[in-house]
This record gives structure tokens, C-alpha cells and sequence, in this order.
């Protein structure tokens, strides 16, 4: 699969001071880091396809590649920067949850084994023929045209910025679209898994949160998490595939794993002040839902991208507390 990125051989300092000579990718969909000996950061380029950052982590026999992008290009970008950077090609994957910017690209690694929670994996079966219905290219050529009108109405610089990213993203989509194969997890856990290899290394479900069932992956001794989108940083969350309340909770859980590093499924790469942002959104956007009238975004929040994601979280949670059905998303 042609994947557009080519590599360059660059001399960079090492993590410990030393100098080596690293292959870099050069990737239409992301940005790479190293935030520790061995742990990578692909964060999601906005004129990118990929949308969700994902990451790459030598497990010493395994490498793993948490979190597969939307665009199964961006995910070969993903492992050929595995391959690159560790030396070897990915051998394991595994999804926070469901969305599909986390899991499109399981496909590259269909032969593998891909982790996920048993109700991820349950939550992807039972959508599979509409997932897949949405991503016809005749839907997606819709969705572009949908979405270019919308930036020509936007009424704000913010709003357009976002919309157009959006577009970007679609017509990506839209020229893989008769490529995509919508693969599950196959290897299943509830709450806990412990990965193979000498590097101390986890996947952990606290259950619902951002949707019925998300897993973070926890590096102990590093202390870094990769968080999915339970932790989003300067992006407004999407609430409409989830659990607001207990959400609240696993961000509680999420601060007494001590992380330093918090590598969020949206934003830059982070210290824990990212997790207390958001518990601060999701309590906000909690007590304005039940008041009567159309809030404001809180200042603290007007700079976050896609602004209009406030006011989709807000009628989730009142037509929720009414009863009523409300769209989900991912």
C-alpha cells in the first residue's frame, strides 16, 4: 500500500545524551516523538487523515502500536516508523475503544494481535454493516460536499479552521474508501492485561467513560499513560457515546497512576494538569445542562478546538436526562 512518506536519515541525540543515526519519517498524517528510550508519540497532523494520535512502544520482544488511526495509510506510516525507529515491525496493536480514528487501521495488523476490552470489541461487531455503510464513497463524497458548505455559513475563524481539517479528513477517507476492512479486536480483556515482554507495561479499563468501554495503556515505570480520548487536550470531548458521571470517576483513577506524561488521543503530549482540564469541562458542562437556556462556552474553554462540540455535548446530556434518544458519535 503506497503510503506517501518517504525517510531521510537524520543524526539526533539520544535520550541518553549519545548520538545516533535514526531513520525519520516523513508522514502526511503525523508528527513523531520520543518522549522515552523506546516509547514514541505519533501525533495526529491536522492536515492529516489520521485524526487521533496513536503511539509505538518497543516491549523489548513485541512492539506494540497502540491506537490505529482513522486511514489505514496513516497507520502504514505507523509501522513503517516502527520499523525505522525500534528496528522491527509492529507485532502487537490495541485500541482505547471503539471510535473508528482508533481502530480503522487494525487492518494492517489483521495477522496480529490486537487488543481491545471484550465490550469494545462487542460495541464494533454490532456496528459493523453501518460503520461500513457510512464509509461508501458515495456517502463520503456526500459528507465532503455537506461539510463545504458548512465552512462557507461558519461564522467564526475557529469554526471554519475545524471544519476544514474535517474536510481534509474525509477526502482521505474518501480515497481509501474501497480499501477499508473494519477489524475488531482479537484478543479480549475486561479490566487488566498485562503485555508481554521485559517492559512493564499494561492495558487498563476503568469501563465506560468516554464510550461503554475504554483502556488506557499505563508504562509504570515510566510513568507515562496513553489515554485514548478519556484524555483530550485543548479539543473539546465528545460526551455523546458516553458516560459524563463515571467518566468523572476513571479521570480519579487516572490521576492516582502518578503519570508524569499523559499522551492524549487529541492535543499535544501532556502532564497531568490535562486530566484535571477536562474533569473541569465534564463537571462544568454537567451543571449547565441542568439549567434552563442556551450557556455560553466558560472562557476556559473558548480557545479548545471545534467549539461547536459544546453545544452537541450539551443537547446529549439534556435530551439524555429527558429520556429522549440522542445521536452518537464518535
Amino acid at each position: 500500500m503506497a503510503t506517501g512518506e518517504s525517510e531521510e536519515v537524520i543524526c539526533k541525540p539520544d535520550l541518553d545524551g549519545s548520538s545516533e543515526a535514526t531513520f525519520m519519517i516523513r508522514s502526511d498524517h503525523f508528527a513523531f516523538e520520543t518522549i522515552d528510550q523506546g516509547v514514541h508519540v505519533a501525533l495526529s497532523r491536522p492536515d492529516g487523515g489520521a485524526l487521533a494520535n496513536a503511539g509505538i512502544v518497543d516491549l523489548k520482544n513485541d512492539v506494540l502500536v497502540f491506537d490505529t488511526s482513522l486511514n489505514p495509510r496513516a497507520a502504514a506510516d505507523l509501522v513503517s516508523a516502527a520499523s525505522s525507529r525500534v528496528g522491527r515491525p509492529p507485532s502487537l496493536a490495541a485500541n482505547s475503544h471503539w471510535h473508528l480514528d482508533h481502530t480503522l487501521g487494525n487492518q494492517l495488523f489483521s495477522a496480529s494481535s490486537i487488543f481491545g476490552t471484550r465490550e469494545t470489541r462487542r460495541i464494533l461487531l454490532a456496528k459493523r454493516e453501518q460503520l461500513m455503510a457510512e464509509l461508501r464513497p458515495d456517502v463520503l463524497r456526500k459528507e465532503v460536499r455537506n461539510l463545504e458548505m458548512l465552512v462557507k455559513n461558519a461564522r467564526s475563524v475557529a469554526t471554519r479552521s475545524y471544519l476544514n481539517s474535517v474536510v481534509r479528513v474525509n477526502r482521505f477517507l474518501l480515497a481509501v474508501a474501497p480499501e477499508i476492512r473494519l477489524t475488531p479486536p482479537n484478543r479480549t480483556f475486561v479490566r487488566r492485561l498485562k503485555l508481554p515482554g521485559s517492559r512493564s507495561a499494561e492495558l487498563l479499563s476503568f469501563g465506560s467513560g468516554h464510550t461503554a468501554s475504554d483502556a488506557i495503556l499505563h508504562l509504570p515505570d515510566e510513568r507515562i499513560i496513553f489515554s485514548g480520548d478519556l484524555v483530550v487536550v485543548g479539543h473539546h470531548p465528545n460526551l455523546t457515546s458516553g458516560d459524563p458521571e463515571h467518566w468523572l470517576k476513571v479521570l480519579a483513577a487516572l490521576e492516582k497512576l502518578h503519570a508524569e506524561k499523559i499522551v492524549p488521543g487529541h492535543g499535544p503530549v501532556a502532564s497531568t494538569d490535562a486530566v484535571q482540564a477536562v474533569s473541569d469541562y465534564l463537571s462544568t458542562i454537567l451543571r449547565l445542562a441542568e439549567r434552563k437556556g442556551e450557556p455560553a462556552i466558560p472562557f476556559r474553554f473558548r480557545e479548545w478546538v471545534d467549539p461547536s462540540q459544546f453545544e452537541v455535548n450539551l443537547k446529549f446530556l439534556r435530551s439524555r436526562d429527558a429520556g429522549s434518544p440522542a445521536a452518537e458519535g464518535p
